[in-house]
């Protein structure tokens, strides 16, 4: 099988213009990851979920695809809980991979099967968890998945109390029936870590908007630190890290 390198980021939480979120220049910091992926070597950047700070709105969407095209990177993305899949859809010009309103899609690269889910409501609905296990059935390999909320609860007190998926049990049932192992990666928590369950193999990557505590009840910010994953499948090894570069 061929070897595949995916770049990850997620949760750029981009704003207005000129607005500076927590005081945070999220456009630079967006511009910052852009320029720095240029000393990577990579098949696709796969962006997954919560482009928008707060609500979702057609001129960041336009900003940051210009900034895209400008990179000439292949990328994919998929819509967080503070994005409109339907606005994506129409912006990025991907309206067929748009099912009653959530955005999910299947894609095969270097022979490697990878499913790019919807979770901005907080929750898949019955057809896309449908979706999703009609796809698996048709696998035979281990399978890689983007989604913006980690699919289990991963002992971070603030995001597992307040803002986990809330039909995690249902995906999981679905993941669990999967006789292969599944390469899981995601963001929202706005932390760097790795959980694993049976089959599941779930990487939470980092925000580079700001990053918060891990063990703290009450939302506390860590760091903020500019950081992407790296994910590279070389024949049947996965190896993966976040890089920071600030």
């Amino acid at each position: 099988m061929e070897n595949l390198k995916i770049i990850q980021i997620t949760d750029l939480h981009i704003g207005w213009q000129d607005e500076m979120p927590y005081g945070v220049n999220v456009r630079q910091n967006y511009e910052l990851l852009l320029s720095a992926l240029k000393n990577e070597q990579f098949d696709f950047l796969a962006i997954s979920g919560d482009l928008c700070f707060r609500d979702a709105d057609v001129d960041s969407y336009q900003w940051i695809k210009r900034k895209l095209d400008l990179s000439s990177y292949k990328y994919y993305l998929i819509p967080g809980n503070h994005d409109d899949p339907d606005l994506i859809a129409r912006v990025f010009g991907c309206k067929n991979f748009l099912y009653n309103h959530e955005l999910y899609f299947h894609k095969k690269v270097k022979n490697r099967h990878i499913l790019f889910l919807d979770t901005s409501k907080g929750s898949l609905s019955g057809e896309q968890l449908h979706w999703i296990k009609m796809q698996l059935n048709t696998i035979n390999q281990p399978v890689i998945v983007f989604i913006h909320h980690p699919p289990a609860l991963a002992n971070v007190k603030y995001m597992d109390n307040n803002w986990a998926l809330l039909n995690r049990e249902e995906l999981q049932n679905v993941f669990y029936k999967f006789k292969q192992n599944m390469y899981i990666f995601c963001g929202h928590y706005h932390v760097e870590k790795t959980v694993q369950i049976k089959n599941l193999n779930i990487y939470i990557t980092p925000s580079p908007f700001f990053n918060i505590k891990h063990d703290t009840e009450n939302f506390e910010i860590d760091n903020y630190k500019i950081g992407y994953r790296i994910i590279e499948f070389i024949e049947n090894t996965l190896i993966t890290t976040v890089k920071y570069i600030s």
